[in-house]
């Protein structure tokens, strides 16, 4: 573009006039070179409007292309809305599935608590009517033997007594969530 811009200065630097006192030959010589140059004046013409529209075609497709670009910009920003908003919707499902089993596990392990004390109740219970009847017979004049056992089993359901009341404690601070013992 700039090699046209040049010839098209070239060309406005020559000289037009005929000078006066040549002859007719020369003049017709230089009515051809100044009709050449006017053709290549209007071909430089039309190559410069050619340009011109190449130009303006070029600045009409790169809008189209921006236009375009800031399209798939706004369609990529919406899916991706979609898909946070989706994500975030699993999380908090997978959230509240987690904290539904975790419900369930406290419960069994509070059911399973609840049925050991019943046991060790149980088991307590039937150790002191055990000494009742041992307390009874050695009340009726049995041997210190008989004592002594009576205290080991004294002694054993007091132990279980104190464990039993431990667990419960125990629990009862993990369900006030005062401490956690267990890894998940």
């Amino acid at each position: 573009m700039t090699n046209m811009i040049g010839k098209m200065q070239d060309l406005r630097r020559r000289p037009y006039m005929v000078e006066r006192g040549r002859n007719p030959g020369e003049k017709d010589a230089r009515i051809q070179e100044l009709q050449r140059i006017i053709e290549e004046q209007e071909k430089l013409t039309r190559e410069l409007k050619e340009t011109l529209n190449m130009n303006e075609s070029l600045n009409v497709m790169k809008d189209d292309v921006s236009g375009s670009l800031n399209a798939m910009k706004e369609e990529v920003s919406g899916e991706l809305g979609v898909a946070k908003g989706e994500i975030l919707e699993k999380q908090g499902a997978a959230k509240e599935e987690l904290s539904v089993k975790l419900d369930l596990i406290k419960n069994e392990l509070a059911e399973k608590v609840h049925t050991e004390n019943v046991k060790c109740y149980r088991n307590v219970q039937s150790l002191i009517e055990e000494l009742d009847k041992k307390l009874e017979a050695a009340g009726n004049g049995s041997s210190l033997k008989n004592m002594k056992s009576i205290k080991r089993y004294l002694k054993a359901s007091i132990m279980i007594g104190v464990l039993n009341l431990l667990a419960i404690a125990g629990f009862i601070l993990y369900e006030l969530g005062l401490f956690s013992f267990l890894p998940f």
